[in-house]
């Protein structure tokens, strides 16, 4: 098959939209499928090259052309900007929802109903039950990877207590609940070292707040990804995913687990699905409760084989053939 995909932002951008496009991206080359990727990212002096072709901001005649080359028009991400070709060449359109589509502004919002009603007429493909349920087109769920060959277990030996949080440092990743737990366990006399990872418009006042609750064993280290984010991940036996919006999934969740961390996740959104039986949920936005599930996760052990199982269906190979099927079925379809 010749698979073209569409997604707005694309590397060297940082996010976990890239990061799951680009894992199904090779996965699909894997299987001797041809495949194109076509963003409106910039490219940068140096960096770095992949194994398929991408193409950046293309003219209207270069995506024309592309979208009649492919023989399956795959959106990772649902936008208006690259689906006008399909009104001139008639191709099978899928989306994946990754991103909840009526929160924001009210322009947002506005924009998010409008796509709504656009998502039914593609082949919907969701990243958990939570954005099936959300996008109401009778999308089929499959769930995002993970990239096991980067995170996995090493059984060298973890301190027991620490945590770490991945993320973008934004309001809505709940960063400030984790120190305003970690502040209440501290007035336990529960000493618990924590490491920051990520960057983003809240470092400094969060880094203001970690002076006032006087967090003496805290640390923010920026960025990390790839072998370095799974270095860290593996100095730690508790991750906390405190989100006070409704994830759509997260990937973050299935990454600490790989690399053998209990997981303490707000109970929103699709959250519950990306944890399984591999951590604890707790009510978003509750500092005291959070601190609660901190000190459970902090002597548990997630069973062997149910880590195991509920990671199998997340590894890469494993959900690149999930799309495939889908894309050979409707391919199959057409041609009968």
């Amino acid at each position: 098959m010749r698979i073209l995909i569409t997604t707005e932002r694309y590397f060297p951008e940082i996010g976990g939209l890239q990061t799951v496009t680009h894992s199904l991206a090779m996965e699909f080359l894997a299987k001797g499928h041809d495949v194109v990727v076509v963003t409106r990212s910039k490219d940068l002096e140096g960096s770095v090259s992949y194994h398929y072709k991408i193409v950046r901001q293309p003219s209207a005649r270069e995506l024309l052309v592309l979208v009649t080359w492919c023989d399956i028009f795959y959106q990772a991400c649902l936008g208006f900007k690259s689906l006008w070709p399909l009104i001139f060449v008639r191709r099978p359109w899928f989306v994946t929802h990754h991103m909840l589509l009526d929160s924001g502004t009210s322009w947002q919002r506005t924009l998010g109903i409008l796509k709504k009603r656009l998502a039914r007429h593609a082949y919907g493909i969701s990243v958990s039950r939570f954005m099936a349920e959300h996008v109401g087109d009778g999308s089929i769920v499959i769930p995002n990877p993970y990239d096991d060959a980067v995170f996995f277990l090493l059984e060298d030996a973890k301190p027991r207590n620490s945590v770490v949080f991945v993320g973008r440092l934004i309001h809505a990743k709940g960063c400030h609940v984790l120190l305003q737990a970690l502040a209440i366990l501290d007035e336990q006399g529960i000493c618990v070292e924590c490491t920051i990872i990520g960057d983003g418009p809240e470092r400094e006042r969060l880094q203001d707040l970690a002076y006032e609750l006087n967090l003496s064993r805290l640390r923010f280290v920026g960025y990390l990804v790839g072998d370095l984010l799974a270095d860290e991940l593996r100095n730690h036996s508790v991750m906390a995913i405190p989100s006070i919006w409704p994830e759509p999934f997260g990937v973050v969740a299935l990454e600490g687990i790989a690399a053998g961390c209990v997981a303490v996740a707000s109970d929103v959104g699709g959250l519950p699905e990306a944890l399984g039986d591999c951590g604890l949920l707790v009510p978003p936005n509750n500092p005291r409760a959070l601190a609660d599930g901190l000190t459970v996760a902090m002597n548990m052990n997630v069973d062997a084989d149910d880590r195991g199982r509920h990671l199998s269906s997340h590894q890469k190979r494993c959900v690149g053939e999930s799309y495939l099927r889908q894309f050979e079925r409707k391919i199959m379809g057409l041609r009968a």
